[in-house]
């Protein structure tokens, strides 16, 4: 069994599990809203946004990519559905919010003179713009979940094995960070702790996060394939962008649901990794 099949197979705890329903959720609420503003739009829109639709018209036929990213575009297939069978039911409500959109759009974006304001490009009107704009919110709103969850394992990691990889022979038990410990482990007790006062802002920080993990619990924080590194970096510049109006930021849906696949690969990974390495299983 190769690491990617094996990572896959693993079943995460509490924590893990509460992340990957936040990017579950994330994926839900933008497939359900692209399938709402696009409507029967949406295959023409998915191939200018960088993925073959070959195979669309059946969901089992998509074989051109990866297992995770099809499970995306058989959710947004489903939300299509539900969406043109609520048009059909409710076809004014429906159209009539549609219309209070794209209008309210349009008229911002002439009121500005297509310019760029914070983030985001109004020289795009329509049912395109509205639906770009949401996916590069919706990514933003992922790297989050991501960053998050990193946060979230090291703390755990400070608060029941402090010694690291040098800890004594009771760091040899298991522990299950279960919702009960998670609430004490994040609870006010620790949100003074020493050592977590003192690591809480490297923390934040990406690279200093992975080298605390790497150097202190013998984390492997490196990516799975070559190129991995680069693809993420821009990734983050990109959500830099976005976040802090630093210029234009497309995101492609092609690049959302290659993220989305990405990191879900990468929680699991970490989780893998803490429960083997630290007996700290998230």
């Amino acid at each position: 069994m190769d690491e990617h099949s094996d990572i896959l197979d693993f079943k995460p705890n509490y924590v893990a599990t509460s992340c990957l329903d936040c990017t579950k959720t994330l994926q839900y609420a933008l497939c359900s809203s692209l399938a709402f503003i696009l409507r029967e739009k949406w295959p023409y829109w998915l191939d200018e946004n960088g993925l073959d639709i070959t195979g669309l018209g059946d969901p089992k036929g998509l074989t051109n990519i990866d297992d995770v990213q099809a499970d995306a575009i058989r959710n947004l297939c489903s939300c299509f559905k539900i969406e043109m069978h609520r048009h059909l039911q409710y076809p004014m409500e429906s159209d009539g919010l549609r219309d209070v959109l794209t209008h309210s759009y349009a008229r911002h974006a002439q009121g500005i003179g297509g310019q760029r304001i914070g983030n985001f490009s109004y020289g795009m009107y329509g049912l395109n713009g509205i639906a770009s704009f949401v996916v590069a919110s919706t990514f933003v709103r992922l790297l989050g979940a991501w960053e998050q969850f990193e946060v979230d394992a090291l703390r755990c990691l400070v608060y029941h094995r402090p010694h690291g990889m040098v800890g004594p022979t009771c760091d040899n038990e298991l522990i299950a960070i279960d919702e009960e410990l998670h609430l004490r482990t994040f609870g006010s007790e620790i949100s003074n702790e020493g050592i977590w006062s003192w690591m809480k802002t490297p923390a934040e920080n990406r690279v200093e996060r992975r080298k605390i993990l790497s150097r202190i619990y013998g984390i492997d924080m490196k990516s799975l394939k070559k190129g991995d590194s680069k693809k993420v970096d821009g990734w983050y510049e990109t959500r830099n962008r976005i976040a802090h109006g630093r210029g234009d930021a497309n995101v492609l849906f092609a690049t959302y649901i290659e993220a989305d696949a990405f990191i879900f690969q990468q929680i699991l990974r970490l989780s893998k990794q803490c429960k083997e390495k630290q007996l700290v299983w998230l």
